[in-house]
């Protein structure tokens, strides 16, 4: 039996509000510090042996953005209605969830994967799957900045393969870019939305 014509138009409507609510809730910059977090994380897990911890460092980052942006944003720009929130709020940390998940799944099986090509430029293979996924990501949030991102993390692997510099080097550096951006879309996002009943001098 086929869907109704206003039924399926409803849903339309309601996908693609979800889509330009997730658009709006990025311009905090708390998905951006919590991609930066787990890309440094994922850096330092190299340097000291921890890579099988990557999973729970990730897990943690991304459950700290809710809270944050019950903390930060809502009092600034507000929520929407219960049932579109949730449903933002599933979508969004669904998102987060499968960028961490991701990486964790294309590391194994890039560096597990067959042939002397994969083993021997597994930094740039796994950089630039990675980069494909960012900007797959950037795309769907209309978020440009998340290519550059992707970008950072493909030259990660170049320069290590290429360059002689240590890997957990060039992903904390990388980390480390994210987050500069990251940090200063949040503090623009609460610099030009004070607190509802504040005035931005205040």
């Amino acid at each position: 039996m086929s869907e109704p014509l206003g039924d399926s138009s409803s849903r339309t409507e309601v996908t693609g509000l979800e889509r330009r609510m997730v658009h709006e809730s990025m311009k905090d910059g708390l998905g951006d510090l919590c991609l930066g977090v787990c890309v440094l994380a994922w850096g330092l897990a190299i340097r000291f042996d921890l890579a099988a911890f990557i999973g729970a460092f990730c897990a943690v980052a991304v459950t700290m953005v809710w809270p944050l942006k019950k903390w930060l944003t809502y009092p600034r720009v507000g929520a929407a209605k219960p049932g579109t929130q949730m449903a933002m709020n599933k979508r969004f940390m669904m998102l987060l969830a499968g960028m961490a998940l991701f990486g964790i799944v294309a590391f194994s099986l890039v560096s597990q994967g067959p042939g002397a090509f994969i083993r021997e430029y597994f930094p740039v293979v796994f950089g630039v799957v990675f980069a494909i996924f960012l900007s797959v990501v950037g795309y769907w949030l209309g978020v440009a900045r998340f290519h550059v991102y992707g970008l950072l993390l493909a030259l990660a692997g170049a320069v290590h393969q290429w360059g002689g510099v240590d890997l957990w080097t060039t992903v904390a550096t990388a980390g480390l870019l994210i987050l500069i951006p990251g940090a200063w879309v949040l503090i623009r996002f609460l610099r030009d939305n004070p607190v509802r009943g504040e005035t931005p001098d205040e």
